[in-house]
């Protein structure tokens, strides 16, 4: 009974995560299995807007196309940026792949080959979801 305000807390956040993101979460999302997201879902979320996003993610969302490139960017980064898993994980040609990524390039005016711009691409397009700044 000690924790209760503590585990009535993180159920609380836990839920948030899983309405925010059904997609990844479906109907219950479990606080151990958050990751990053357990810090994320804690920001002001409601309050966020696009221009709150970094211009990188920006330019990316409002791209023609941007959510199909941005949908590709995050596979791209949640696999550790290898081309040849995200082209199956994807199920595309591995040449549509780098045709993306080129794309992405042009459009976020940025070296993906930069960890800081992996990292501040990867966490804003999770803000976005988050958010609800992208479209579903």
């Amino acid at each position: 009974l000690d924790r209760v305000h503590e585990s009535h807390r993180e159920a609380v956040l836990a839920w948030r995560a899983a309405t925010a993101d059904p997609a990844r979460y479906g109907a219950s999302a479990h606080w151990d299995a958050l990751g990053l997201d357990r810090l994320l879902i804690q920001l002001p979320l409601d309050s966020l807007t696009a221009d709150d996003l970094p211009p990188t993610v920006r330019r990316l969302l409002e791209a023609p196309s941007g959510e199909k490139l941005a949908r590709t960017l995050e596979a791209y980064l949640d696999n550790g940026a290898d081309a040849q898993l995200t082209a199956r994980v994807l199920v595309i040609h591995r040449s549509t792949l780098y045709y993306r990524l080129g794309r992405i390039h042009e459009i976020v005016q940025s070296d993906l080959s930069d960890g800081l711009v992996r990292r501040e691409l990867h966490t804003g397009l999770r803000v976005a979801a988050l958010a609800r700044l992208r479209a579903a």
